[in-house]
């Protein structure tokens, strides 16, 4: 893989980390922007990687996020090899209805409800696996 290649991948994943947190702290762009000081247009462009984020700035997005700063590095090959394109969280995790679902279920305080969800949920995605 081409350096610039490698960098663009993991420039993509931190954007991804970035948004996935985001919306799990059900944060609009703009709230999240104006927190760090950018625009919201500065900030979809971090999303998609297409700018590299100065390590300070990263450094104020976890702040405002309330995450460690490595969970903006979630996912990427820290051993010197290039860093390949699996966020620690899917892709599919960033969308409104992951976040929707998530939250809900962190107000189940049953147990042994969570389980039978987790359970039925397991099942329904090996039932539908290709």
């Amino acid at each position: 893989m081409p350096a610039r290649d490698a960098e663009h991948t993991t420039d993509r994943l931190i954007g991804r980390n970035i948004r996935f947190h985001r919306l799990r702290n059900e944060f609009s762009q703009s709230k999240l922007a104006a927190r760090i000081g950018i625009s919201f247009q500065q900030l979809q462009k971090y999303e998609r990687g297409a700018n590299r984020i100065c390590v300070s700035r990263l450094l104020r997005i976890a702040h405002a996020l309330g995450v460690p700063f490595s969970a903006l590095f979630d996912g990427i090959d820290t051993t010197g090899q290039h860093p390949h394109e699996q966020p620690a969280a899917p892709l599919s995790l960033t969308t409104g209805q992951a976040a929707q679902l998530t939250k809900a279920f962190s107000r189940l305080t049953d147990a042994t409800l969570r389980r039978r969800i987790v359970d039925l949920v397991e099942a329904i995605a090996s039932a539908t696996a290709p």
